[in-house]
């Protein structure tokens, strides 16, 4: 069954969150979540996003973005956003909005 579709905001803010699959850990030391935070920055420099702030916790991340152009889901398609972190974290993050 398909998942619903996201309804959009109308001032273009959304609240994303990557989680652990079963609440495990994505970030094991500091050198994780600063390897996530340069990902962010990257695919933040390429989709134009703006991101208004985050949080990185143990086993899973807030972040805060803003629409610019393209709309959350382009940002999360084009910019493989969810798949690199995914990569990233080594495969324990599962993506929810």
């Amino acid at each position: 069954m398909p998942r619903q579709a996201r309804e959009s905001s109308r001032t273009g803010i959304y609240h994303l969150m990557l989680r652990g699959i079963n609440k495990q850990n994505v970030f094991e030391e500091d050198a994780d979540r600063q390897r996530f935070l340069e990902t962010l920055g990257y695919y933040k420099a390429i989709s134009g996003y703006r991101l208004y702030g985050y949080c990185l916790m143990n086993n899973h991340i807030h972040l805060l973005i803003g629409e610019t152009g393209a709309s959350i889901s382009q940002v999360i398609k084009d910019g493989e956003l969810v798949m690199q972190a995914s990569q990233l974290l080594g495969n324990k993050a599962n993506f929810l909005s």
